[in-house]
């Protein structure tokens, strides 16, 4: 098919790997699964109301005899009762001593390809039943096999209770996800098995062979580590078993006011968002992760754009994780913003910390200690962005300049991804901003950036399929700012002129205006150093 398939998960990290199969792999000889390093199996059993897999008997009984962990899998019908197909699994999947937990498959299939073709409220219903009659005839709740499509659509927010078993072959789980096994390939090649299908499913499980073999003991992974009595202890500023919302208050260098966050009761929807308020007046709301608890929420301004971000440490499961919250300000609009939750720069600190998770700990990693509104000089500052465009940006070869864009003494970082974007940093008492945030470049539109060193005077040239000429702005309060532009039809001679600006400027005015702006020496804006070049020169 052409795919290459880049899975293939860390076993320092996940020790414990099993395959889940079926008919489709026939019988199966697993002495020879078990020398491939096979800890564990989950065989098919059972699917709707009546179907039995034919090679169920066979596979379980034979699996067993080698001393292979072994559990029974369901394939859950969107148009049987809950209590049908219970009865079904429950006729013919015996209760084995260290048997794993029940699982439950919930996927889409056949002419049931999306949540628009089927009655969600339902299949949760019916769902429901089924998981709660296995777990009173097993003693243990089912585990849930998802895929991402039926995970967000009929699973996420209604069944936290369950263990998770989640389907991701292109990719790793979403960090948002708490899974227990993670099915990471559908299309791995193992000796041992001649049925007509080739391939077999690979899975990990998430944690260690100790916790592995606690699994199926009368606990699910929910309670290992002692999570649930743990986390009840440690004080928290919300939690999912609240009966109330919070409200947290922060401050920050960054805000001229009280900042507030109203974070809500808890109830299952994945709607559910989190308000973000100045002073009592409401500036946006956002989506959130909604872990088991938050025990810690503080601002800082991770990526030194002068605008706040939030950092919240929680438990989830019963182990410590954080949630990064990155601030924004909509383009054009200055006094509005958003939040967006940052995975990539998640993944680097969860590199460097380990599970070493603080606050404290993760903006020090990202912020080399420094506070945005309490930084001393500017070379400190510009040696922290570059060390954070250096996290952000690892796979670019990026470049950097000391400019002098605006009207005083203190020069401007620039950042240049050659030939796609540039973003340029100013710094002044104390605080460092982002007037220019990823402009792109290159060599359709916009070709390049210029600017009169100390005249805060800018302008770039751009082209589309009828037009050029030049567009100029200027910096205000921390914005690149259009002031006013010129254009040209190609093959004509008259140029246009545009002005953006507040000024009342007669069509004569405006020419000479734009003629006597353009008439400046302006010079190219670009990176000319490397990181280790540029940090040379702010020592």
């Amino acid at each position: 098919m052409g795919i290459i398939h880049f899975n293939n998960p860390s076993r320092e990290e996940y020790p414990v790997v099993g395959v889940d199969v079926s008919k489709y792999q026939g019988a199966i000889d697993w002495n020879q699964l078990i020398e491939q390093d096979i800890s564990f199996a989950y065989i098919k059993a059972t699917e709707g109301s009546s179907h039995v897999d034919e090679y169920y008997d066979a596979n379980f009984n034979n699996a067993l005899k080698t001393g292979i962990r072994v559990g029974a899998y369901h394939f859950f019908s969107f148009e049987s009762s809950g209590k049908k197909q219970a009865e079904n699994y429950c006729k013919n999947v015996s209760i084995t001593e260290g048997m794993l937990p029940p699982v439950i498959d919930v996927e889409y299939y056949g002419d049931k390809k999306c949540v628009d073709d089927i009655d969600v409220d339902i299949v949760r219903k019916n769902l429901r039943e089924m998981v709660d009659i296995l777990e009173e005839e097993y003693g243990l709740k089912p585990v849930l096999y998802v895929t991402k499509n039926s995970y967000d659509t009929i699973v996420n927010g209604y069944f936290d209770d369950c263990d998770l078993w989640y389907r991701s072959v292109y990719s790793k789980v979403p960090k948002e996800v708490n899974w227990t096994f993670w099915q990471y390939s559908n299309r791995t090649v193992l000796n041992g098995y001649e049925g007509e299908e080739r391939y077999i499913d690979v899975n990990v499980f998430n944690g260690t062979r100790e916790e592995f073999e606690e699994l199926g003991s009368g606990t699910n992974v929910h309670d290992l580590n002692g999570s649930s009595e743990e986390t009840k202890e440690i004080e928290s500023l919300w939690s999912k078993e609240s009966a109330s919302e919070s409200s947290v208050k922060l401050e920050s260098k960054l805000v001229d006011g009280e900042i507030e966050l109203i974070i809500p009761q808890y109830n299952g929807s994945s709607d559910q968002r989190v308000e973000y308020l100045i002073d009592g007046e409401k500036k946006c709301d956002f989506n959130f992760i909604f872990p088991e608890q938050i025990t810690e929420i503080e601002t800082c301004d991770y990526n030194f754009d002068g605008n706040v971000d939030i950092v919240f440490v929680g438990y989830n499961h019963g182990k410590k994780d954080f949630w990064l919250y990155r601030g924004c300000v909509r383009e054009y609009e200055e006094d509005t913003c958003y939040f967006v939750n940052d995975d990539d720069i998640e993944s680097y600190v969860e590199k460097e910390l380990s599970d070493d998770y603080s606050a404290e700990n993760i903006i020090n990693a990202l912020t080399n200690g420094l506070v945005n509104g309490e930084i001393s000089s500017y070379s400190d500052a510009y040696k922290a962005i570059v060390a954070f465009n250096q996290i952000e940006n690892e796979s670019l070869d990026l470049k950097y300049s000391l400019v002098y864009i605006d009207e005083d003494d203190i020069p401007e970082l620039l950042v240049d991804d050659t030939g796609y974007w540039i973003s340029v940093y100013s710094f002044s008492n104390s605080i460092v901003t982002e007037p220019m945030e990823y402009c792109a470049y290159g060599v359709g539109g916009c070709v390049n950036y210029e600017y009169v060193p100390y005249k805060n005077s800018l302008r770039y040239f751009g082209h589309d399929m009828e037009t050029y000429g030049h567009t100029l702005m200027t910096i205000e309060n921390n914005k690149l700012v259009t002031t006013y532009s010129e254009d040209c039809y190609y093959e004509e001679e008259t140029v246009n002129y545009n002005n953006y600006t507040d000024e009342q400027l007669s069509p004569e005015e405006l020419k000479n205006k734009v003629e006597e702006y353009n008439s400046c020496a302006f010079e190219e804006l670009y990176g000319e150093y490397t990181e280790e070049e540029i940090i040379e020169q702010l020592q």
